[in-house]
């Protein structure tokens, strides 16, 4: 019966360090909160920035003006915590998302949505959610990019937009 225990013992030591080095490759769940949601003609969303990203004020305050928002109602945001992702969607979906952030070891976010699944005809309306999501240890965000290959295959890229350091924010 010691034996038993012993070499019980020490299997569950031996497997302990690999639970552990597992648990450290996963994805850390990041908070994300709605900071607002603008709805307009869809050459709205072809006047955000490259990887619909926004990390610092000026670049926002300029885009919410240049868009025709009023300036009373730009969100306050603190760009040396948080940065901005934008999310489009077709305003006539009646689907509703929760979202988050998924940050992996390599310091790379992707914005992840989960949504209901009812169907609807589309519009020529785009509703853009803007997400606050913390800076923590990002170093850049992840969108994919869809398109079809030479062979007619549908194909999709991984390409990561980087984030200006939050010391940098302003300058």
């Amino acid at each position: 019966m010691k034996r038993f225990q012993l070499v019980l013992i020490l299997v569950l030591f031996s497997v302990a360090p690999l639970a552990s080095a597992e648990e450290e490759k996963r994805p850390k769940e990041l908070k994300t909160s709605v900071v607002t949601q603008v709805t307009g003609k869809k050459a709205l969303a072809q006047g955000l920035p490259d990887g619909r990203l926004f990390v610092d004020a000026q670049a926002f305050a300029a885009w919410w003006e240049q868009a025709g928002q009023d300036t009373e109602d730009l969100p306050e945001i603190d760009f040396e915590k948080m940065f901005i992702s934008v999310e489009p969607r077709d305003a006539a979906d009646p689907n509703r998302v929760r979202w988050g952030a998924m940050l992996d070891d390599k310091g790379e976010v992707e914005v992840v949505g989960m949504s209901t699944l009812m169907g609807y005809e589309p519009s020529d309306l785009v509703t853009l959610t803007f997400l606050a999501v913390p800076r923590e240890d990002v170093k850049g965000l992840v969108r994919w990019e869809y398109g079809v290959d030479e062979d007619g295959k549908r194909v999709r890229e991984k390409r990561v937009y980087e984030l200006t350091p939050a010391e940098d924010v302003g300058e």
